[in-house]
This record gives C-alpha cells, structure tokens and sequence, in this order.
C-alpha cells in the first residue's frame, strides 16, 4: 500500500509538475531560437487532430467506425455507430446540442452537421454527400443526401427519402418514404423507382468499402511509407526482368541455377538414361513410396501411415526376402502396329 502511494506521488509530480515545465521550457529555447535567426525564421507549428476533441466533459464516442479522417473534426456530444465513416473536412460539432450518427452511415467530404435548435439523428446505412449541411433534423435509416444539400432546423427524412442535389429543404419540412425532392426550396419531384433504390443500396456498399481502403491507407505509420516510396522509386529503375524475377521469388518460384538444377533433377530425373543402381541410388526420391526398399526416410516423408505399418509388418515376418528387382529399360513393342483409326 505504501509503495503505491509513492507510485502515485511521483506519477502525480510527472504529470503535473515535471512535464509542463520541460515544455514551458522547450517553448522558451524555441522562442529565443527563432529570435537569434531572425528573418530566416521559419515559425511551423504542428496542428493537433481535431478528431476525438472533447468539449465541456463530453467526448465523441468512435466504437468500432471503418474510417475517420485525418482532417475531419469531431468534437463534444458527438456518437458515431459501427462500421460507419467520417470522410475529409467534415465537421462534426456537438459543442450545443448532441448528434448521433447510427451504423453503416457515409458522410462524406465537406459535410456539416452543426446542431442549433435541437440534437441531430441520422439512421442507419445512411449517405450524406459532400458539402452537405445538416442543422437540427432527423435523417430516417436509408435515406439519401445528395451532394451541396441542406436541411435546416425540424426537417424530417423519412426512410428511403432521397434529396436531390444542391437542394434547401426549409424548416420543419417532412420528406416522405419513397419520394424524391428537389430545387431550392425543396419540392416533391417524383417516386423512387425499384430500380433507383437498388442503385443507391449498391453505391452505399461501394463507399463503405471504400472508406476501409481509406482508413488502411491513412492508419500506417511512418516508418512503412518511407519504406514504400522507396520501393516504388526502386521499381521505376528496375528494368522489366528484375520485376519479373522478384515477383517469381516471391511466389516461390525457383530463380537461382542451383534453384533450376534441383527442379529440373526433381521433375524429370525419370526420363535420363542411367543403370539401374546408379538410379536408385543417386535418385530416390522420398516422396515416392518404393514397396521394394524400406528406408529409415519413409515415414518422415510419407503420408500414408496405413501403408507404412503394412509394409513394416510384411518386413519383420519375412526378413529374408530380397528386393525384386524391375527391369525398366524393357520395353515391349505391340505386335499390331497399324494405326489405330484402321483398328476399328
């Protein structure tokens, strides 16, 4: 007990006391540096993410999302759903009022949600386009945003509900299932078609798909993408046949003359011309199964345990039998040697 305690202290003394005052004076010789190269200063500074901000005790939940842009900011009474994906300069603001994003949901680049008069709820497998703005309104599962739309405080998107866009759907407007609404301010154009919906179902997978690819790409650490430019830069002065190669090796494939050598002696040692003990005896391959000899080598290479005990079995009753010996250079020419078309 009284070890955690002094644990605690000293944590409490880095944290509090150590820590900021290294910085203060990391601050302080990085003020009197820029000061000494006078015009030749160069003030840069690194921009903290923006993308799990908290704000007045509330901090944005971000469970188990595909992808969160570098650049997006997220901050204050803010959840976001499973596998759904916060793309480029978004911004999502919960410093007023809270916004819940459900799963599946694709917000795209640019897009706004600033909550004023009241929370903001967008649903399930929902696709907000870029540079789209959403006030305080409910957005229903499946519904679709097009890119440039805004939907001011109390709008209401029913599921399945497309706007169009470029479209301004006025305060506390309510878009039905089914139905397309467009222009500024948004009107009812016409029903959505079997075959529309199909198309929009599909174009929402794709994005989620997408946005993993994103998240991949922008999730690796440094040190990784110094090592793929590199090997990109390296590959553009490498000439068609060491590409080749190196892909060979990687798939395995046999690239070196030793390599060649032990390949062509392990596929074709059958058809060379040799005496039968030299044959045996510089060629035997442990992957075939030979019933004449009984090496200590077959079982480590053979699968067929079964055969093995047999074998072992006929070996330890007769231990007087010799191996039978074939001779495989005969080779017997058929009596009838007209074509086999005329056979018939």
């Amino acid at each position: 007990m009284f070890k955690l305690r002094i644990f605690d202290a000293y944590e409490k003394f880095l944290f509090n006391i150590w820590g900021p005052q290294v910085r203060s004076m990391g601050q302080r010789l990085n003020h009197l540096g820029l000061t000494i190269q006078g015009p030749l200063a160069s003030d840069d500074r690194m921009v903290p993410s923006l993308r799990n901000k908290s704000f007045q005790a509330h901090r944005p939940s971000l469970n188990n999302t595909d992808f969160i842009a570098p650049n997006s900011a997220i901050i204050g009474q803010v959840k976001i759903g499973e596998h759904s994906s916060v793309w480029y300069g978004s911004t999502l603001r919960g410093d007023k009022n809270a916004i819940n994003v459900g799963r599946n949901t694709v917000i795209q680049d640019l897009v706004s949600l600033v909550p004023r008069g009241g929370a903001t709820q967008v649903g399930d497998h929902v696709y907000v386009g870029p540079n789209s703005v959403l006030e305080s309104c409910t957005v229903e599962s499946n519904a679709f945003i097009g890119m440039g739309s805004s939907l001011r405080e109390g709008v209401k998107v029913e599921s399945y509900g497309v706007i169009a866009a470029g479209s301004v759907v006025p305060e506390n407007t309510t878009i039905p299932s089914y139905q397309i609404w467009a222009g500024n301010p948004a009107r009812y154009l016409r029903d959505l078609t079997n075959e529309e919906k199909e198309v929009l179902d599909e174009f929402q997978y794709e994005m989620q798909s997408l946005a993993k690819v994103h998240a991949e790409e922008t999730e690796k650490p440094f040190r990784q993408v110094i090592d793929e430019i590199d090997n990109r830069e390296e590959q553009e002065i490498m000439d068609a046949e060491e590409i080749a190669l190196g892909r060979m090796r990687e798939l395995g494939f046999p690239t070196e003359a030793q390599d060649e050598d032990y390949a062509e002696q392990r596929m074709f040692y059958k058809e060379r011309d040799m005496p039968e003990e030299q044959y045996w005896k510089k060629h035997y391959d442990p992957y075939e199964q030979d019933v004449f000899n009984f090496p200590d080598s077959f079982k480590i290479y053979g699968e067929n345990f079964k055969k093995y005990d047999d074998i072992k079995k006929f070996f330890d009753e007769n231990p007087d039998a010799n191996m039978k010996i074939l001779d495989r250079t005969e080779k017997k020419v058929p009596e009838d040697q007209t074509p086999w078309t005329r056979r018939l």
